[in-house]
C-alpha cells in the first residue's frame, strides 16, 4: 500500500515540476537548454510537451484509431486465412479417415463366407460402409460451407 501511495506522490510532483525550455540559435545552430540563452543569441522559448493543441491532439488520436483499425484488419484477415487452412486440413484429414475406415470394413467383408449367414453379415457390413460414408460426407460437408462463408467474409474484412 506505501509503495503505491509513494509512486502516486512522485507522479504527481514529476507533473508539477516543470523546466523552462529555451531554444537558442548560436552560429547557425540550434540548441536546446533549461538556462536563458547568451546574450547576442536568438531566443524563444519552447512549450511545454502538455501545451498540445486540441487539433493536434485530434490529430493524433485519429491517426492512432487509423492505425488501429488497420492492424485490426489485417489481425481479422490473418485469422480468417488460418480458418480457411484450417478447414482445408480437416477435409483432408476426413477424408484420410474415412478411407482408412472403408479399408478396414472391405478387408472385412472379403472374410464373409458363401452361404446365409455369410451374406447377411455382409449385408451388415455394407451398411455400415454406407453410414461411415454418409458421417464423412457430412462433416466434409460443413467444413466447406464456413469455407465457403469464411471467404465471404474475407472481402468485407478488407474494406
Amino acid at each position: 500500500m506505501r509503495r503505491v501511495l509513494v509512486m502516486f506522490v512522485a507522479m504527481g510532483l514529476a507533473l508539477t515540476c516543470r523546466a523552462e525550455m529555451y531554444k537558442c540559435q548560436v552560429n547557425g545552430r540550434i540548441s536546446y537548454q533549461q538556462e536563458p540563452c547568451a546574450f547576442g543569441t536568438a531566443k524563444g522559448t519552447v512549450a511545454p510537451p502538455d501545451a498540445v493543441t486540441d487539433e493536434a491532439a485530434r490529430e493524433s488520436r485519429s491517426r492512432f484509431e487509423a492505425e488501429q483499425a488497420v492492424r485490426t484488419t489485417a489481425a481479422r484477415r490473418k485469422t480468417i486465412d488460418d480458418q480457411i487452412a484450417f478447414q482445408q486440413n480437416s477435409i483432408l484429414s476426413f477424408e484420410a479417415m474415412m478411407d482408412s475406415e472403408l479399408a478396414a470394413l472391405r478387408a472385412k467383408k472379403s472374410q464373409a463366407r458363401n452361404n446365409l449367414a455369410g451374406a447377411t453379415w455382409e449385408q451388415s457390413i455394407s451398411t455400415e460402409m454406407e453410414a461411415v460414408a454418409a458421417k464423412y460426407a457430412t462433416k466434409i460437408r460443413i467444413a466447406r460451407d464456413e469455407i465457403e462463408a469464411l471467404r465471404k467474409e474475407r472481402p468485407a474484412v478488407a474494406k
